[in-house]
């Protein structure tokens, strides 16, 4: 049997090639695919089942109609073309944007369309489609995160697509490392007190890791650095106190340029902001209000705890919502994953962070500003 042939992709959508989707998929590249999702006049979604006998995503609930673009086809003919195999049925569509998948089964990038359909739809069933069903959008959604092996893959990454064209999409940014220069603003600080009170960089450095060491998990507070800088060096904490309240009106300098375009791009698209954040509340808190963070988001989630973190991303997700999380940790994001899938993902790599260089994984995308991040 001749081996079917595709276009080659590269990560923004250029055409790099063409030949079989293993091939492709072995040199990194991508192959296109289409996805259509047809909604009732209650909103109601039309979603199939695939047959047993399909090579991937068997006996899985899946989009209304979907497959592979072929050799130079538009994404638009093959979502017509996939309509009327699939359903035997023709309807306008509309572009709903662009979502990928990468995964043990494939390499795409998929576009989204939606069609309008009436009340009492008639679809055609065959081998690939054995039968279908209409599905409000909040219950599928619940159903998905409680039963997701119900659900072939790519279908989960294209209701989340569907909620945030339909809905827009929520953003929620980690602080430290992420948008806040941490290393930087206290290496300035550190700094500063040399210049201003002679006090030895060794000793600010010292109290620092005393106090982590000492701390058997506690969470850093700069107000406990500072005491432990005046013990270690006899300088009066008041003295130092003084200085740094004057440093700290530097601190909305230290937010990364990359991301204060960011928080501009998304905020003129209209987008929701939360910001999520991990540490010791009352110092968290103290540098978010000093950044004037505050103002650029709908609310603050402050996390004690990682698995706080968890259970904040889990709340947010049980409603039909299209998160998008970026972060500057793949461990602590790894960790969110497993519970929470349900989500797209944006590690921003900081070449001062610790976490420098970021292993590239199928489940987020790495950028080194955040002015790169697919809006």
């Amino acid at each position: 049997m001749r081996t079917e042939q595709y276009d080659w992709v590269d990560e923004h959508d250029r055409v790099v090639g063409r030949g079989s989707a293993r091939d492709c998929h072995s040199r990194g590249k991508y192959t296109r695919s289409v996805h259509v999702l047809l909604v009732d006049p209650t909103g109601r979604l039309l979603i199939c089942k695939r047959s047993p006998k399909k090579k991937s995503y068997p006996d899985q609930y899946t989009s209304s109609a979907g497959g592979h673009v072929e050799l130079s086809e538009s994404y638009r003919v093959a979502a017509q073309r996939e309509l009327k195999e699939e359903l035997g049925i023709s309807v306008p569509l509309t572009d709903a944007g662009r979502f990928d998948v990468v995964n043990k089964t494939e390499a795409a990038i998929h576009r989204l369309f939606v069609g309008r359909i009436g009340r009492n739809i008639k679809v055609v069933t065959n081998w690939e489609v054995v039968s279908y069903k209409l599905a409000r959008v909040d219950t599928l959604w619940i159903d998905v995160l409680k039963h997701p092996t119900r659900y072939a893959a790519p279908f989960r990454e294209a209701l989340v697509q569907y909620v945030a064209w339909k809905y827009g999409p929520t953003y929620v940014l980690d602080f430290d490392h992420t948008l806040f220069d941490w290393y930087r603003f206290k290496s300035s600080l550190e700094s500063c007190l040399y210049r201003t009170l002679k006090i030895p960089p060794r000793i600010f450095r010292t109290a620092k890791n005393k106090l982590e060491q000492e701390s058997s998990g506690n969470l850093y507070n700069i107000n406990e650095h500072l005491r432990e800088v005046a013990r270690k060096s006899e300088i009066p904490l008041p003295a130092i106190q003084k200085e740094y309240a004057r440093f700290l009106r530097t601190a909305p300098a230290y937010i990364y340029s990359d991301a204060r375009k960011f928080l501009t791009m998304i905020k003129k698209r209209g987008a929701r902001k939360i910001l999520l954040t991990f540490g010791n509340k009352t110092n968290q808190k103290h540098f978010i209000d000093a950044t004037k963070m505050n103002s650029s988001f709908r609310s603050t989630i402050y996390a004690s705890k990682k698995m706080d973190k968890v259970t904040a991303m889990k709340k947010l997700t049980k409603q039909p919502r299209a998160i998008v999380f970026i972060n500057d940790d793949p461990a602590e994001t790894d960790m969110i994953y497993k519970k929470v899938p349900m989500m797209r993902i944006v590690l921003v790599e900081r070449k001062r962070a610790k976490y420098y260089p970021i292993a590239k994984k199928h489940h987020y995308t790495v950028v080194q500003n955040l002015t790169k991040v697919r809006l």
